[in-house]
């Protein structure tokens, strides 16, 4: 809401990114660095779609 509310792009479409970049950044992102995150092993496609979803950004 903060981001939306100053005009902020939140989602795929505004930040001129696919569903499959969206997907494949959360599947991957834990193989770029090797430092503990919340996205931990990693994330399924399923449970990142989910999240995607459910933040709004798909």
């Amino acid at each position: 809401e903060a981001l939306s509310g100053i005009g902020a792009p939140v989602t795929a479409e505004e930040l001129g990114v696919t569903e499959e970049e969206v997907l494949e950044a959360l599947t991957s992102a834990h193989e770029i660095r090797d430092r503990y995150t919340i996205l931990g092993d990693g994330v399924s496609e399923a449970a990142a779609r989910e999240v995607a979803s459910v933040t709004g950004v798909l």
